[in-house]
This record gives C-alpha cells, structure tokens and sequence, in this order.
C-alpha cells in the first residue's frame, strides 16, 4: 500500500494604499499606533489538495485517486501602520526597532471543485465529481519587528496569520448523527384504533 498527499497554496493579488509611508527612523515618543495608510485591493488564492491510493498485495491491485481544489475570488480592505508599546508605557526608548502592523479583511466566493476515481483489476472504474460555491470571509493579521542597522540593511521578523470562514474538507463518513436517530424512531401510522 502506498499513499500520497500533497496540498498547494497559492494566489496573486493586487492593492492600492492611501496615505503616507512610516517614518523612516525609529520613533522615541509615547504613541501606541500610528496609522500609516488604509487600502482597498483584490486577490485570487487557491488550495488545491490530491489523494493517491495505491493497493498492492495477494488480491488484485486497485487505485483510488481524489482531487479537492478551492479557488477564493472577491475584495478586500486593509490599515497598517507602526506601533510602539514600550514608548507608551514609558519603558525607554525603542532601541532603534520598529514595531509594524498591517490587517486585512475580505469577502469572496469560494468555488470548491471535487474528482474521484476508483479503479482495480477486475472492478472496473469509477468517478464521481462534485461542485460547490460558497461566501467566505478572509481576514489576515500581519506583525512584523525590524531592526535597521545601515541605509540598506536591516533585520526582520514577520509573523502572518490568516481565517478562514470556509475551507472545503473531504469527509469519508457521513457524521451527521441526527440523520440517524430520526431513522431510529419508529414510524407512525395514521388510521382508527
């Protein structure tokens, strides 16, 4: 038996930004955020997932191969600017880091795709194909630390993280519980007694 999974992440987007750029050096002053544009774009990104399984052994040898691809169309908003809570707390200066914040929040239409196909020695071959569309929403929180030490060198951390309203899942099993205590309960039947 063998087994094969792979994911890809992808997307291309675009934005326009309204206002001015940080300020080049490093502050000293006692500001908690300071707002450095607000933006409007829009993006296409997609996750793509594919399954393979192979079946090898003493019976006869059998594949079964999956594909669950999303694609995330729409718009979104965005603010970003600088903040400094050590100068706001009054703990020293900023020992030349700039600390940068940058959000975002979207609305799309997630279009989900799905492909099945089973084949063996002597069962034959099989395929099921599955669409769907969903909204989704998208939001995203950007942080990133920077340490200048020259015009054109400087040291950066930057840490991303992204929400998902709606992300496709293969599901093998139906889980709905509900379904099967209705089927449980005895049925009536109308009539005298």
């Amino acid at each position: 038996t063998k087994t094969d999974r792979d994911v890809d992440y992808w997307g291309v987007g675009g934005e326009l930004r309204f206002g001015k750029a940080p300020e080049p050096t490093p502050d000293r002053g006692g500001y908690l955020f300071r707002l450095a544009y607000v933006g409007i774009g829009g993006d296409v990104r997609g996750i793509d997932q594919d399954n393979r399984l192979r079946l090898h052994g003493d019976g006869p040898d059998a594949n079964y191969s999956e594909t669950l691809d999303t694609t995330y169309a729409g718009g979104f908003v965005s603010v970003g600017g600088e903040y400094n809570l050590l100068g706001y707390l009054g703990m020293g200066g900023s020992w030349g880091i700039r600390s940068l914040l940058s959000l975002r929040a979207g609305v799309y239409n997630a279009s989900t795709d799905y492909s099945g196909r089973f084949s063996g020695a002597g069962y034959g071959s099989t395929r099921l194909g599955l669409s769907d569309d969903e909204v989704a929403f998208i939001g995203a929180a950007s942080f990133e630390t920077r340490k200048q030490f020259g015009p054109r060198t400087s040291l950066s951390l930057v840490t991303d993280y992204e929400y998902y309203s709606y992300a496709p899942e293969m599901r093998y099993v139906d889980a709905d519980r509900s379904a099967l205590r209705r089927r449980r309960q005895p049925q009536r039947r109308g009539g005298a007694h």
